[in-house]
């Protein structure tokens, strides 16, 4: 009887699958350096030497980024921290992740 082995199943099936759950977005961490300066969160674009200041969702929605959170994540934690709607934190986490492609800030797979 050897059941151990399941041969129905493709091992690299799963990885497969995995690529194609929410799009992961990654900062480019080698792009920019951080810190929190009282309330708000500024970021340097080393590439252009352009400051940014971050503040409520956007410094969260960073720090969540920076974390590795996924884009549904993200939009989850919005609705948690400011009581919003999911289809308004979704519109957020969306425009905020196209302002950091914009600037190539951002990685995302496929």
């Amino acid at each position: 009887g050897g059941m151990l082995i399941d041969e129905g199943r493709d091992p690299a099936e799963d990885t497969v699958a995995a690529a194609t759950e929410p799009k992961a977005a990654r900062l480019r961490v080698d792009e920019v350096v951080w810190r929190e300066v009282g309330e708000d969160l500024v970021v340097l674009e080393l590439a252009t030497s352009t400051y940014l200041t971050l503040n409520g969702s956007a410094k969260l929605l960073w720090t969540g980024l920076a974390d590795g959170a996924t884009t549904p994540e993200l939009a989850a934690s919005l609705t948690v921290a400011y009581g919003i709607t999911a289809d308004q934190a979704d519109a957020d986490t969306e425009a905020f992740l196209s302002s950091l492609i914009e600037r190539r800030l951002l990685e995302t797979d496929g």
